[in-house]
């Protein structure tokens, strides 16, 4: 009887004598790889774009590295990543899930839900908050101040704009807003469930990133699939969802949003309130845990990246006041102080834009992983990874204004239009403030 244990390791050790000889050529330069273990030694399991960027300057653009028997690929030129996720979009965009009938109707949705025009029903909202930020700026000292009364203002700040934008994309995801005292702890939770997500999709994090046949054990024996998290992720999202279609029956009023909209459809479709299950119905609705995912997206997508970008710009501004007096000269040409600036002065305030856009491009909010997979020659099959946080624009001053904050070609983020406005308006009444 064949030992299970022995064959794989026979077969482990071919396949890396195989790739030692036959396949090296093949790969982008990168750093040397021992044997069966590949750069598991050299990849830190948390902020690997720092040893990223290290590879970059000494390997170029394109950087290959594995653990294990996963094949890393790093893109870290917009020239690079321009080519390969715009240009060839059509076999690069599989990533996380494969690029399917079901994920083109997810997407199909965002656009639909979120293109320029749609989001501007969104502005209320936007300013709402960005009023209840310049309020919360000014409050009086709150309990976790020090005894002295300092307060600590990089963590406040974050706080505020976290509690912002969360509250934002909640109410766009489910008519809801986040209290102002936020008891109930929905910022910390969407937070963690956040950062789970994107620490969980880190290449080389889990053993079965290392050997993929542990991918077939059972669900007990394979503590990485965290079906805890996803537990936690229905049982956050789910309640959501009900309270949301518990207030739509009994005709209590919220802000139009997303999901609202979708259960309202399901119903003039001819279905029930919700549809039970998983995926898409046979004409294309989304069953319950497929909405709840697909929310889910979106919150955890623009709770924190938003804010990042706005710290990014209030970083830029505490070092560079002269900038920011150029600013706040241009705010009171347009605006003056009898008013607060509204999304009317957008296109009059051409200096802001300009910050706006460049706190973008100045630091990527967060690092993307971008899985995708692609053929070589002799069928070689690997797994690539990209990373957004590289990309630079400090020594290419004409660079044009594309966005790499919000991703690239097919798997351009669909909130963009909602990313931006909310950058605009908090921003600019930063600056008139």
């Amino acid at each position: 009887m064949l030992n299970f244990p022995y064959l794989y390791f026979a077969l482990l050790v071919a396949n890396t004598i195989v790739d030692a000889i036959f396949r090296r050529k093949l790969y982008p330069p990168g750093p040397r790889k021992l044997p069966f273990i590949g750069n598991l030694f050299t990849m830190p399991a948390e902020r690997q774009w720092v040893k990223f960027s290290k590879w970059a300057k000494q390997y170029g653009p394109i950087v290959h590295a594995t653990v294990g028997s996963q094949h890393i690929v790093i893109l870290n030129t917009p020239e690079v990543i321009n080519d390969l996720f715009v240009q060839k979009s059509r076999i690069l965009s599989d990533r996380l899930e494969s690029y399917t009938s079901l994920g083109q109707a997810i997407r199909k949705l965002f656009h639909v839900a979120m293109n320029a025009n749609t989001t501007k029903k969104y502005r209320d909202i936007q300013e709402l908050e960005s009023r209840v930020l310049l309020h919360d700026l000014i409050t009086p000292l709150e309990p976790e101040d020090d005894a002295k009364g300092n307060r600590h203002w990089y963590s406040f700040i974050d706080r505020l704009l976290h509690k912002q934008n969360t509250s934002v994309v909640l109410t766009v995801t489910y008519g809801k807003r986040v209290p102002n005292s936020d008891k109930s702890g929905i910022v910390q939770a969407i937070h963690d469930t956040a950062e789970n997500v994107a620490r969980s999709s880190m290449p080389g994090v889990f053993l079965a990133d290392h050997l993929p046949i542990l991918r077939t054990l059972p669900d007990a024996l394979a503590p990485w699939r965290l079906e805890v998290q996803r537990n936690s992720e229905l049982e956050l999202y789910g309640d959501f969802l009900e309270e949301l279609r518990s207030d739509i029956k009994n005709c209590i009023n919220r802000p139009e949003c997303l999901v609202g909209d979708i259960l309202k459809e399901q119903v003039e479709h001819g279905f029930e309130m919700g549809i039970p299950g998983k995926g898409l119905t046979e004409n294309g609705e989304l069953r319950d845990m497929l909405l709840t995912y697909t929310a889910g997206t979106l919150l955890e997508a623009g709770s924190d990246t938003t804010g990042a970008v706005m710290k990014t710009f209030i970083l830029f501004m505490a070092t560079h006041p002269h900038v920011l007096k150029k600013a706040q000269t241009e705010m009171d040409q347009i605006v003056g102080s009898e008013r607060m600036p509204s999304f009317e002065d957008q296109d009059k305030l051409p200096l802001l834009d300009v910050l706006s856009q460049g706190s973008c491009k100045m630091s990527t909010s967060c690092t993307y992983w971008f899985h995708f997979l692609t053929v070589r020659p002799r069928d070689v099959v690997y797994k690539g990874w990209l990373d957004g946080g590289l990309v630079r624009y400090n020594d290419v001053p004409d660079q044009s204004r594309d966005l790499y904050a919000f991703g690239f070609g097919r798997r351009y983020c669909p909130g963009s239009h909602i990313a931006e406005a909310s950058l605009f308006i908090t921003l600019a009444r930063l600056v008139w403030f």
